[in-house]
């Protein structure tokens, strides 16, 4: 088998940060991975939305649920991977003291600094289709998902929830994890990005949101 292709980080950040439709890329998506040391690995993918058939470039951080350490800041953040955060319903999103993600569903009874509300659950919680109906609209998404001893952070350029459900529960290989347990949306529209700062590039682009997820090596 040949080795997968070294990312272009420029072309990453245009696909990514681009308001266009994934199937207007020129140069095409730069498929690709990185490892991220003992953390896990970055890769970039393409795929067609099985229901609306968009063309779609994601950019996935792949963590051993161990192997990362989180935290919530006021963007933008300055860790390894960066994920940008907008409020949302239906699912409550934790970092717990040893800096571990945990994610349940419902609202977030309190002010806590280290608590956001985000949503809406794409798979919830036992692996179940839970993209609210009616939802067509073709906008850039930043997920978190979990997959057994797997943490996975994507980041796409725009698609309908419906298809990135279905990519991610049919085929979830595509990003090197087995089926989710659960996946919740951290951010929507011109503000979801990511970026993974790799040790010979910077992959995807810097949040410029309020809120940002910060994840490093633990």
């Amino acid at each position: 088998m040949q080795p997968a292709p070294a990312l272009a980080p420029a072309l990453l950040a245009l696909a990514l940060s681009s308001p266009a439709p994934a199937a207007a890329f020129d140069p095409p998506c730069p498929v690709g991975t990185q490892v991220l040391g003992a953390i896990g690995r970055a890769t970039v993918v393409a795929f067609t939305g099985p229901v609306f058939g968009e063309r779609v470039c994601a950019l996935a951080a792949n963590l051993a649920f161990d192997g990362y350490r989180a935290g919530l800041a006021a963007g933008p953040g300055q860790a390894m991977i960066d994920a940008a955060v907008v409020p949302g319903t239906g699912a409550a999103l934790t970092v717990a003291p040893d800096g571990a993600l945990r994610l349940a569903p419902g609202q977030v009874p309190d002010a806590n600094p280290d608590t956001l509300e985000v949503g809406p659950f794409v798979i919830a919680p036992g692996g179940a289709f839970a993209t609210p109906a009616g939802q067509t609209d073709e906008t850039p998404r930043v997920v978190l998902a979990y997959a057994g001893p797997r943490v996975l952070v994507l980041a796409t350029t725009a698609v309908t929830l419906v298809d990135l459900t279905r990519i991610l529960q049919d085929q979830p290989d595509l990003f090197g994890i087995g089926a989710p347990e659960r996946a919740v949306v951290l951010a929507s529209g011109a503000g979801a990005t990511l970026a993974i700062h790799a040790s010979t590039v910077t992959l995807g682009t810097p949040p410029a949101t309020a809120q940002v997820v910060e994840i490093a090596p633990r």
